[in-house]
């Protein structure tokens, strides 16, 4: 996964921190571009299979596809990114149920991905915009 330019001799087989500290991560990550400047937790397998045990389906199970990517979006993906976000395993079917819905098309994930607006509430029923002070 991470490539011999990190250290590793043909990926990560839970063996990241044998190679570089977590701090040393953090620097690279960061240098390469692949983060906000937040800190990133490293989805160490350990970390990313305490998630993967809170909730009831196999890691491989599909919730999705990225149609713009091509990419299908599984329970482990999200279990990583979230690891990796800082997520604690005991909030993880939170985060996976909210990416669960985001996957249902009458949701229209991609409309509100490019949105600069977000989603939006219009009142067919008064053609004018739900009162918020109510």
């Amino acid at each position: 996964m991470w490539g011999t330019s990190l250290g590793t001799a043909g990926g990560c087989d839970g063996g990241v921190s044998e190679w570089f500290s977590e701090e040393a991560l953090q620097a690279e990550w960061f240098g390469r571009g692949w983060t906000d400047g937040l800190p990133v937790v490293v989805p160490t397998p350990a970390r990313v299979h305490r998630a993967l045990a809170t909730v009831p389906v196999t890691a491989g199970h599909v919730l999705g596809r990225v149609v713009e990517r091509g990419r299908s979006l599984t329970v482990e993906t999200v279990a990583i990114n979230a690891v990796m976000a800082g997520c604690l395993p005991e909030y993880f079917p939170v985060v996976l149920a909210a990416v669960e819905a985001m996957c249902d098309p009458a949701f229209g994930v991609h409309g509100v991905t490019i949105s600069t607006q977000g989603p939006q509430c219009w009142s067919s029923s008064t053609d004018r915009w739900p009162d918020s002070s109510a």
